[in-house]
């Protein structure tokens, strides 16, 4: 547990955290209006992050969403691993 806490906080406050790594994450369905300003604006938001990385294992309930959540960060283009 804690992955999708990681990404409300991290990506949340990006004043805060640098570095933002969800593990097996449960991605918010809502995350493109939820973050709408940082996927909007992605030179400001790859300048402020260091590290954005999600992990999570194939077999897992969770990759779906996690592989979905990297196609959004890529279409935005927001650099994450």
């Amino acid at each position: 547990m804690g992955g999708g806490q990681a990404l409300s906080i991290g990506l949340g406050h990006l004043e805060l955290f640098s570095h933002v790594g969800a593990f097996s994450a449960a991605v918010p369905g809502n995350l493109e209006d939820r973050y709408k300003p940082l996927l909007d604006d992605p030179d400001r938001t790859n300048g402020k992050l260091t590290l954005f990385w999600l992990g999570c294992g194939r077999q897992d309930s969770l990759f779906a969403r996690g592989q979905a959540l990297s196609e959004i960060l890529t279409n935005h283009k927001i650099r994450h691993t």
